[in-house]
């Protein structure tokens, strides 16, 4: 008689799941939470913007918010007296800077633009302005609301950055050592919008609750050498609708700004021509881009090929030169700034180079001889794994959107949005929740997403290149502010409000950012969290608790 024990049995495997931990009770009357001091769980919490709390609003208008300062990242770096003393060329395009784009004049703007300075602040908490803009595109609506006990979203959003150059400034951790949680307590609601409000251009981008990474891309590019490729995936503007003909001063009699406030209608037309005739009022003079400059010397506009370093390095100090120092006239205290042009051959320069009657030297090369190519700006290489958002879609669907490089394209500067959610229905409309998102890091290249709803784990994953928060490939002095951003309440208008020397130019394009990450929240937010460690479930089913409290 045969063995049954050794006939017809399946093999059983089982393997440990390491997701998730999880304690085994024999009584439930304690598995509800740990129980915390402060109510939620503020280990490794290192920025906590609380808008119960009105520690949290720097300004009384709640134009600009920070985090508590009991919630600190422990490796923050900060410096008393710091400002961007460039930040007027970039800093127009988001609002940052602002102006009356239609009664300025050229001269007034240039000044603005070129001299405008930005104090950092010198507190290790993370700083949010409210978004703007000076091109009159959009409509960027937001308020407190007593009512909610809450920030009410309806077309505006929060945004800031959390890192400098060279970690002078550093108040979040820019690289995935481990894991993050991002923990939101947040409501959607249908709100009533105001005409121009960017979800009504871009509405599939609408119920962006979260951006990071750079806030626009960089807007020299389109005075450096570009790959064709790229630009077949750039869209053309073709919305010139907020623009306005004419340049700076012009249009107050263009747009009949005397006539509607200092003149009688019956004499305008001929107090007009009298006004430019007799040089009461001249017509706005232009601006030469090519004299403008930055900080440290350099032309704000140029080819994209120079640069700028500042070194102590003896070897490149010292020197027989009139200029150069030697152990006698050298001063370890004093900065030593270099400049020049970046070199780039299709020639093997070690073959070119030499001392010969026939030979090319460097200064041969400076003059533009054959054999100089200028370097091709990838503006899509700055983007990859630089673009991470959050959204609640308007089917209630929780979801994320990812920029990586597509590297199944046949073109080599191609990207790709990668994207996953919940199934919909999990965020109902006008019910709070408490929304906690998990960044682990699996590997040393990858990183998964793990999507708690009131405490649950609802969604994981697939695996994801890890964040690649990053500058741009330009000098610095020329995108202060624009890396190692954060956006709180909708994701980035990019370049959408770019303004250039000539502020009254409509932009040319639709860049990336702009068509994928331009949209805002619809509802509440009361709270936004940012641990650097992985949190137990137990830690994060308390917290819901205790905000439900509230619910």
């Amino acid at each position: 008689m045969s063995n049954i024990l050794f006939g017809n049995q399946p093999p059983v495997k089982l393997l440990i799941n390491h997701d998730e931990y999880w304690d085994v009770f024999a009584c439930d009357d304690i598995t509800s939470a740990y129980c915390f001091p402060n109510g939620i769980d503020t280990g490794c919490l290192i920025s906590y913007i609380d808008f119960e709390d009105k520690k949290s609003y720097v300004t009384p208008d709640g134009k600009s918010i920070a985090g508590l300062e009991s919630y600190v990242y422990e490796s923050a770096v900060t410096t008393e007296d710091y400002s961007l003393n460039n930040i007027g060329s970039v800093g127009v395009d988001n609002g940052l800077i602002l102006f009356c784009r239609r009664h300025i004049s050229q001269a007034e703007f240039t000044k603005l633009y070129t001299q405008s300075s930005f104090a950092v602040p010198s507190k290790p908490t993370l700083h949010l302005q409210e978004v703007s803009g000076n091109t009159e595109k959009f409509n960027f609506a937001m308020s407190f609301s007593e009512k909610e006990n809450a920030e009410m979203m309806n077309g505006g959003f929060y945004q800031g950055f959390f890192q400098t150059i060279c970690d002078t400034y550093k108040v979040l951790p820019s690289e995935l050592e481990d894991c993050w949680q991002l923990e939101f307590v947040i409501k959607k609601s249908d709100l009533e919008e105001p005409d121009k409000s960017i979800n009504k251009f871009y509405p599939e981008n609408k119920g962006i609750f979260f951006y990071m990474g750079t806030r626009a891309e960089n807007k020299w590019w389109k005075y450096y050498g570009h790959f064709d490729d790229e630009l077949s995936a750039i869209t053309a503007n073709k919305d010139n609708s907020f623009c306005v003909s004419g340049n700076g001063l012009d249009n107050y009699v263009d747009d009949n700004y005397l006539k509607d406030k200092y003149v009688p209608f019956t004499e305008y037309d001929g107090l007009k021509e009298n006004y430019f005739k007799d040089g009461y009022f001249k017509s706005d003079s232009a601006i030469s881009e090519e004299s403008l400059t930055l900080d440290n010397g350099i032309p704000l506009i140029d080819d994209g090929e120079s640069y700028s370093f500042s070194s102590d390095n003896k070897y490149l100090i010292f020197d027989r030169t009139k200029e150069g120092k030697t152990v006698c006239t050298f001063d370890s205290a004093d900065t030593y700034t270099f400049y020049g042009k970046k070199h780039h051959s299709s020639e093997n320069l070690f073959t070119v180079l030499d001392r010969t009657p026939t030979g090319k030297t460097v200064c041969d090369f400076d003059k533009g001889t054959d054999g100089l190519e200028p370097e091709k700006y990838s503006l899509f290489s700055d983007l990859y794994r630089n673009s991470f958002a959050l959204q609640i879609t308007e089917k209630g669907a929780l979801s994320y959107r990812y920029l990586v490089q597509d590297c199944d394209s046949e073109n080599d500067n191609a990207y790709k949005i990668i994207s996953e959610s919940t199934k919909n229905g999990v965020i109902e409309n006008d019910k709070w929740y408490d929304i906690s998102i998990k960044i682990r890091k699996v590997s040393d290249k990858n990183m998964r997403l793990y999507f708690y709803i009131n405490g649950y784990l609802f969604f994981i994953s697939k695996q994801l290149d890890l964040f690649n928060f990053k500058d741009l490939n330009d000098e610095y002095e020329r995108q202060e502010a624009v890396p190692y951003n954060i956006s709180l309440g909708g994701g980035t208008i990019g370049l959408s409000e770019v303004i250039y020397p000539d502020f009254m130019a409509c932009p040319d394009f639709v860049f990336p950012l702009e068509k994928n990450f331009c949209g805002t929240f619809d509802g509440y937010i009361r709270s936004f969290r940012f641990y650097d460690c992985d949190k137990e479930y137990m830690s994060i089913f308390g917290n819901y608790e205790e905000e439900s409290k509230k619910f």
